[in-house]
Parts: C-alpha cells; sequence; structure tokens
C-alpha cells in the first residue's frame, strides 16, 4: 500500500482538513482493497483445497472398496474349508481321509494373505501446512478432520489386529504339513480359524473407515450408502 503526501503546502486549516480526508480515504480504501484481495485469495484457496482432499478421499474410499472385496473373496474358501474340516472331524473320518479331501479342495496350499488400502492424506497435509483448511467452512472441515483420523486410527487398528491373530509359526507347521500331505485336521483347523479372525477383524475396521469416507463425501454425487459385507 502507498499513500502520496500533499506535493504542495497547506495555507489554511480548511485545506488541511480536506487533505486528511482524502488521505484517510486513500488508507481505508486501500486497506479494503488489500483485505478484499486478501480474502478472494483465501476464498479461492480453500476452494482449492476442498477439491483435493474430496478426490483424494473419493480415491481412497473406492481402495478401501476394492480391500473389502478382495478379503471377502479370500475369506469365502477359508470359511467353506474350516466349515468342512468340522463336519469331518464330527463325524468319526479318518485322518487319512480329511487330509485326501482338504488336499483335493486346496490344490497344494491356500492364500493367507489380508488386503489392506494404501489410503493416502497428502492433500489434507498440505492443506493444513499452508493454513488453506483454516477458511474451509466448519461443517466441511469437520467431516474432512473426522475422515482422515479415521483413517489413521483404525488403520493402526486393523494392521495391529492383523498381527495379533496371525499365528505365525503354527501357520508355517501347518503349510509344510500340508505340503507333505500328512496334515493334522485339528491344527489345520486352529489355522483356519486365526485366519478368518484376523481377516474378519480387517473387514470390521474396514468397514469403519468406508462409513466414515462416505459420510465426508455425503454431499458429493454418486457415493452410495454402505453396505453389510
Amino acid at each position: 500500500m502507498h499513500i502520496d503526501p500533499p506535493k504542495h503546502g497547506l495555507h489554511s486549516l480548511r485545506e488541511f482538513l480536506k487533505e486528511y480526508v482524502m488521505l484517510v480515504v486513500g488508507i481505508l480504501t486501500a486497506l479494503g482493497l488489500e483485505h478484499a484481495v486478501t480474502h478472494h485469495n483465501h476464498v479461492k484457496s480453500a476452494q482449492l483445497a476442498r477439491q483435493q482432499i474430496e478426490a483424494e478421499l473419493r480415491v481412497n474410499l473406492e481402495e478401501v472398496n476394492a480391500s473389502q472385496a478382495s478379503n471377502l473373496k479370500r475369506r469365502k474358501p477359508l470359511q467353506e474349508l474350516a466349515e468342512a474340516v468340522v463336519r469331518e472331524i464330527k463325524s468319526g473320518a479318518s485322518k487319512q481321509t480329511i487330509n485326501e479331501h482338504v488336499q483335493a479342495k486346496l490344490h497344494g496350499g491356500f492364500s493367507v494373505s489380508t488386503s489392506l488400502p494404501t489410503l493416502r492424506h497428502e492433500a489434507w497435509d498440505v492443506a493444513v501446512a499452508n493454513q488453506s483448511a483454516t477458511y474451509i467452512p466448519d461443517e466441511a472441515l469437520r467431516r474432512y478432520s473426522a475422515a482422515y483420523a479415521t483413517q489413521r486410527d483404525s488403520m493402526a487398528v486393523a494392521s495391529q489386529g492383523a498381527l495379533a491373530n496371525f499365528g505365525g509359526p503354527r501357520l508355517i507347521d501347518v503349510l509344510t504339513d500340508l505340503e507333505l500331505k500328512r496334515v493334522e485336521p485339528v491344527d489345520l483347523l486352529r489355522v483356519l480359524c486365526q485366519l478368518l479372525s484376523s481377516l474378519n477383524s480387517t473387514q470390521s475396521n474396514l468397514k469403519e473407515i468406508q462409513i466414515q469416507l462416505e459420510a465426508s463425501l455425503k454431499e458429493e454425487a454418486g457415493v452410495q450408502p454402505a453396505k453389510g459385507h
């Protein structure tokens, strides 16, 4: 902001007051214009931040849904195998018979992995760092903040839960027995229950993230309500 001083001497009080008023008006006008420009820039920055955040959350939601679908596919054969082993154990089938049936179902092995999404948060981090988040409307800001907090917390729980329910040494033993075609049915059943518990825990946490992401994008077209898995 630049204000030019009078270029000539003031010869009366009236001239002084006139120049003073003009100076004050000029300063106020300049300040008003500066404020208007700054506010406009902040609004544009906040709009851009919202677009980037919503785009990022939509991608994250797609990844969460994809991981849930993948885990459902992995869970189905494990669940079916566990139920079959339970039936045969209860029916009194011999270990050899159970091994033959297990080998026929598995063809030598089964998947023990769990699908977890890679949830991005760069857009939110940038909005916070450059303070553009400050100018996002409060209601939208609360939704975004809740979405990213749920992502962070639920993914941490999902990762820890998967490890907690995962019996590494026991699993390796059972996989080795499967390879040698001499698996102990009860040991196999225990491992299957651990794997199913791990998958169910992961799915529960992914569902929580899904619900929160959908809520954060509720004003966006095309976001469908959560469905049970």
